[in-house]
């Protein structure tokens, strides 16, 4: 039946309807008008329906409004009881408003409380906190637990990253306790050798007692010093100096005339010994602190003596 047909059918029948019929006539004749007004036909949508789209605006939402996608098919808010994303029928999102919110003004590899936590472009996040034992390593199903606490943790501060395990494994056996290693804090290790230019055919040789943390000991300490050919220090020189005499700390004991000395230095664990040579000999000097014998041992060229 044409618009125009159900039009007159429609007047027909108003005169002697009311309430849900006579509604349902007007609707009829609202149908045959906006027909003859837009030149469509077989418009069954009502007036009240096609206004649904008066002052709709693309991209945003009106209530009892037809919503309209704006140009990048954005619409700025929607209320739904329920959403599936993906093809065909697909899948409910299952998650609150609430569990989604989490989200919110998170910034990668920053925590924040109560909201999610997404890892930076290296996987890092600045700030975790886990309860003890709450750290696994390891694979998938095979973890083990970290069981130290922080504070356990935190006794590590400081270690230089280069220890290796190598290192770390000769103290395994060690039973001395904190007082008896402290009985070697301060004790004679090693000697720093030095010298410098004297006087005519003299070279004056510095000897610095430091502990085994490179400190100097500042007390006075044995020394076994003497001249040698080798470079391992072994023997003493075939080639006696002039003299040796020293101008810091003391010779207490000449071992072999102008070739080894037993010296006690000052109270700073400094001595210092000037060597005459008119033959201006290239000799190593060598150091030994008492207890071991262990020598260090430094280099004296003949261009070295004034």
């Amino acid at each position: 039946m044409t618009a125009l047909a159900n039009l007159e059918t429609a007047l027909d029948l108003l005169e002697d309807q009311s309430g849900p019929a006579k509604k349902a006539i007007l609707d009829a004749i609202d149908a045959y008008t906006i027909a003859q007004t837009l030149g469509i036909g077989a418009v069954t949508a009502s007036a009240t329906e096609i206004n649904y789209n008066a002052t709709a605006v693309a991209g945003t939402a009106k209530a009892s409004k037809t919503a309209v996608l704006g140009a990048n098919k954005n619409l700025d808010e929607f209320h739904t009881a329920k959403l599936y994303i993906g093809a065909a029928a697909g899948t409910e999102v299952t998650a609150t408003a609430a569990q989604l919110n989490t989200n919110a003004g998170v910034t990668a590899g920053a925590s924040s409380a109560n909201k999610a936590a997404v890892l930076g472009a290296t996987m890092n996040l600045d700030v975790l906190a886990l309860p003890v034992g709450g750290l696994k390593i390891g694979v998938a199903g095979a973890e083990t637990p970290i069981t130290c606490s922080a504070a356990e943790l935190n006794v590590l501060t400081g270690i230089a990253a280069t220890l290796t395990a190598a290192e770390l494994s000769k103290l395994d056996g060690v039973t001395a306790i904190a007082a008896e290693l402290n009985l070697l804090d301060g004790i004679p290790a090693v000697t720093v050798i030095t010298h410098a230019g004297g006087a005519a055919n003299i070279v004056n040789v510095t000897f610095t007692v430091n502990d085994a943390a490179g400190a100097p000991v500042a007390k006075p300490t044995f020394l076994d010093i003497w001249l040698s050919d080798a470079a391992t220090g072994l023997a003493i020189t075939a080639h006696p100096a002039d003299s040796i005499t020293a101008t810091a700390g003391s010779i207490w004991h000449v071992n072999t005339a102008a070739c080894a000395v037993r010296v006690q230095t000052t109270a700073s664990g400094v001595a210092t010994l000037a060597i005459t040579d008119t033959h201006k000999t290239a000799f190593y000097v060598c150091a030994a602190l008492g207890f071991d014998g262990y020598a260090d041992i430094h280099l004296l060229a003949g261009g070295d003596y004034t």
